[in-house]
């Protein structure tokens, strides 16, 4: 029961039924949710996968921790409409009613974007190649996750996290950060007291090259991150991200957002594994990498990739890439600080790196 309501808590059900959802056809019953031929398959494969068979290479801690692992993808699933799929980079990205994502599941409208623009320079390239850029208008790409993937996971927590379970509690104070592994080349904004009600970068945009296994993550993002109400660290994320063992996201950066409301404890998810975020577009802008003359080459062009948080009058907080507002955290998810765009708000820029043995070898971009 524990662990059942933890996997509501991040991620509810589109839609709660017990029968199997229907392909997509004209004789179909309307009042169930339909699916593509292809992502049918997969659900029926990767529901009915047993423990047993998993690989070597699977982490998972137990059966206890496997079914949830199976009970987070039955949430995620079931009762979903696939439209059609989307394949970037080997992944695939569903395309499903904007209302059946996971950060609108049991809510009853979607925010207005604010009624000013981005701030930040606006794109300077187009940010993904013309194939498989979007899903339909009112659909939003999600990404496919199955269960072989989570079982690389201890557990679902630990799935979700932005770091490893060894790697400790994340702190962005410089003079923490050989404590856990971590390493940082940052700045941090002084704003004489004046709150904050939004903030952004133009990032330079880079897929390093890791020259083995022992390189683990390296990042390039702003931070925003205050205090909650209990004194816990809540925080906005946004940037590119090389982790190719997350997620078999391979070797190119892409583009992540994350947010933690408990110092990265029990909540946190990147993108859209949870339902923290709201997305708005049907461009496939999270979770994939760029077409390959958008990143910087050493001694040749330098690309850009412009990221800002801005706070709407009812405290949500609305991501923009590129000059285009994308979605935005909910305000319900924040106390303290990030809840009233107060001047401890603390704003942060850089790169940070992570190998497995804790060593400040990981090529940072």
């Amino acid at each position: 029961g524990i662990r059942d309501r933890y996997v509501t808590g991040v991620q509810t059900c589109a839609l709660p039924i017990s029968a199997d959802v229907r392909v997509q056809q004209g004789t179909a019953d309307p009042g169930f949710p339909r699916v593509t031929e292809e992502f049918s398959r997969f659900r029926q494969r990767d529901a009915a996968f047993p423990f047993e068979r998993l690989p070597a290479t699977a982490k998972v801690a137990d059966r206890a921790a496997f079914a949830q692992m199976q009970r987070y993808l039955y949430n995620r699933y079931n009762g979903v409409t696939v439209m059609r799929t989307l394949r970037s980079d080997g992944h695939a990205f569903d395309c499903i009613p904007l209302s059946q994502q996971p950060g609108l599941r049991g809510v009853d409208r979607v925010a207005p974007p604010p009624s000013t623009g981005p701030s930040g320079s606006g794109a300077r390239k187009p940010p993904r190649a013309a194939e498989n850029a979007a899903c339909n208008e009112g659909t939003v790409p999600l990404e496919r996750i199955g269960i072989e993937e989570l079982a690389k996971a201890s557990s679902l927590r630990d799935f979700l996290a932005k770091r490893p379970a060894h790697g400790g509690r994340a702190s962005m104070a410089p003079e923490a950060a050989a404590s856990d592994g971590h390493y940082y080349a940052s700045v941090f904004a002084d704003t004489e007291d004046s709150p904050i009600g939004g903030a952004g970068a133009d990032i330079s945009l880079w897929s390093p090259t890791f020259r083995s296994s022992n390189d683990y993550m390296s990042i390039s993002q702003i931070w925003l991150f205050g205090e909650s109400a209990s004194r816990q660290q809540q925080t906005l994320e946004v940037g590119w991200q090389l982790r190719p063992s997350y997620r078999d996201w391979g070797n190119k950066s892409i583009t992540f957002i994350y947010s933690t409301q408990d110092g990265y404890n029990a909540t946190g998810c990147h993108n859209l594994e949870c339902g923290d975020f709201v997305q708005i577009v049907s461009g496939n802008v999270l979770g994939t990498p760029y077409a390959a003359n958008r990143y910087s080459a050493s001694n040749g062009e330098q690309t850009l990739l412009s990221v800002e948080y801005q706070r709407d009058s009812g405290g949500n907080w609305w991501l923009a890439l590129d000059g285009t507002w994308i979605g935005y955290y909910k305000a319900a998810l924040y106390s303290g600080d990030l809840a009233t765009g107060n001047s401890a708000i603390v704003l942060s820029a850089g790169g940070e790196i992570l190998a497995n043995d804790h060593t400040p070898s990981t090529p940072m971009g």
